[in-house]
C-alpha cells in the first residue's frame, strides 16, 4: 500500500510516484531502505554537503568621477599603464590586474572542481569517494592561492611604491581637481601589508545531508512543515543526482562522437577520457540504478570498439539515445545539455525507440 504522505511528497515536486519507486527499487531489494521516506537517511551515508569558503581583502577602493572623462590615448605611457592595470568600473586597484586575475583563476578553479564532483543538492552534494579526491585537489589549489598571496606580500613595498608613483603622475596628467587631497585620500584607504596578508582564507566545510532530527524544539505545525520540506528536498535531490549523472555521461560520449566524426579515428587521450567517464558514472550511481550501470557498460563498450570507427560511432549513438530516452522516461530530459551533441533530438528518439521496441507509446520518449 502506497503511503499518502509519499504521494503528496512526490506530487508536490512534480515527479511520478511510480517512476520514483522504480528508481529506488534496487535499494529496497537490498534492504538499504524501506521506502521514499528513508531516502534522506540513505543519502547521509553516501555523501556530504560540501562548500568552499574563499576570500581576501579587496584589492581596490571606489573612486569618484574626478579621475575620468579624458582621452587616455592622448596621454603618456604612465597614464596608460595606470588606467589599464588599476582602474575599472569606478574601482581603483592598488595592485596590478595580473595578480587579481591569478587569484580569481584559483577561486574559479576550486568552484568548478567542486561543481564537477557534486551530483545534486544545488551542486553541493558530493559522494564520499569524490570528496576524497576533491580534498586533494582543494589542498593543491589552496597551496597555489597562498603562494600568490606570499608573492604579493614579498613585493608589497615595490608594488605600492609603483602605484603611488603612477597615481601622482596620472592625477597630474588628468588634471584632477584637488589632486593632493585626492592622492592622500586614496593612500589613506590602502591596507597595510599585514592586514592584506591576514585577510586571506581558503577553507572547506563538509556536513551530513539534512534529515529530520532535533525537531522537539518546535511546535507540531512547524515540525510537520520541516518534515515535508525535507522529504520534498530529498526527492528533488534524487532526480537531480540522476539527471547530473545522465548529463555527465551524455556530454562525454557526445564529445567522443564529435571528435570521431571529425578525424575518423580516436586518440588514446579520448579513450582515456571515456574510461574516466565510466569510472565517474559508477561513482555517481549511488542508488545502484541498473539503467545507469547499463549506460556505464555502454560507455566502456564504445571505447572497446575503437578498432572499427563505424562500429564505434554506432555504439556511441546508441548510448546517447539510451541516456536521452531514459531521461525522457523520468521526465528530466531538460537536464541533458546538447551543446556538444552531434546527434539531433529527433534522431535520438528514433534510435531509442528502435533499441526499446518493448516500450508502449505512452512510455516511450515522447517529444
Amino acid at each position: 500500500m502506497v503511503k499518502i504522505e509519499n504521494v503528496k511528497t512526490v506530487n508536490s515536486v512534480g515527479f511520478n510516484l511510480e517512476k520514483t519507486n522504480e528508481l529506488i527499487e534496487d535499494l529496497k531489494s537490498q534492504g538499504m531502505i524501506v521506502g521514499i521516506e528513508d531516502l534522506g537517511s540513505y543519502l547521509r551515508t553516501q555523501g556530504l554537503i560540501v562548500k568552499e569558503h574563499i576570500g581576501r581583502k579587496r584589492n581596490y577602493i571606489v573612486v569618484g568621477p574626478k579621475l575620468y572623462g579624458v582621452d587616455v590615448t592622448q596621454k603618456g605611457d604612465q597614464v596608460k599603464e595606470f588606467m589599464k592595470e588599476h582602474i575599472k568600473m569606478g574601482r581603483l586597484s592598488f595592485l596590478p590586474e595580473s595578480y587579481e586575475k591569478r587569484l580569481t583563476s584559483v577561486d574559479n578553479s576550486v568552484r568548478v572542481k567542486r561543481r564537477g564532483h557534486c551530483i545534486g543538492y544545488d551542486e553541493t552534494f558530493m559522494p564520499i569517494e569524490a570528496y576524497k579526491e576533491y580534498q586533494k585537489e582543494f589542498e593543491e589549489k589552496k597551496k597555489e592561492y597562498f603562494e600568490i598571496r606570499d608573492e604579493i606580500v614579498s613585493n608589497w613595498e615595490g608594488l605600492l611604491h609603483r602605484f603611488k608613483e603612477i597615481l601622482k603622475i596620472s592625477l597630474d596628467e588628468l588634471n584632477s581637481i584637488d589632486k593632493e587631497v585626492v592622492f592622500e585620500s586614496i593612500i589613506s584607504k590602502l591596507p597595510s601589508k599585514e592586514e592584506y596578508k591576514d585577510s586571506f582564507y581558503m577553507t572547506l566545510s563538509a556536513k551530513a545531508f539534512p534529515v529530520t532530527e532535533n525537531l522537539g524544539m518546535f511546535d507540531e505545525s512547524i515540525q510537520e512543515q520541516i518534515r515535508n520540506g525535507l522529504k520534498q528536498e530529498t526527492v528533488s535531490t534524487l532526480y537531480e543526482i540522476i539527471g547530473n549523472t545522465l548529463n555527465d555521461a551524455f556530454l562525454n560520449v557526445s564529445r567522443t562522437l564529435r571528435a570521431l566524426q571529425k578525424k575518423d579515428k580516436v586518440s588514446s587521450k579520448t579513450l582515456g577520457a571515456l574510461r574516466k567517464s565510466a569510472k565517474r558514472i559508477a561513482q555517481k550511481n549511488i542508488f545502484n540504478n541498473k539503467k545507469i550501470d547499463e549506460i556505464r557498460l555502454g560507455i566502456l563498450n564504445v571505447g572497446e570498439s575503437s578498432h572499427d570507427t563505424e562500429v564505434m560511432c554506432e555504439n556511441a549513438e546508441n548510448v546517447l539515445a539510451t541516456i536521452y530516452g531514459y531521461a525522457c522516461e523520468l521526465g528530466i530530459e531538460d537536464t541533458i545539455k546538447f551543446e556538444d551533441s552531434p546527434v539531433t533530438v529527433d534522431d535520438l528518439q528514433m534510435i531509442y525507440e528502435m533499441l526499446s521496441p518493448q516500450l508502449s507509446e505512452p512510455e516511450a520518449c515522447l517529444l
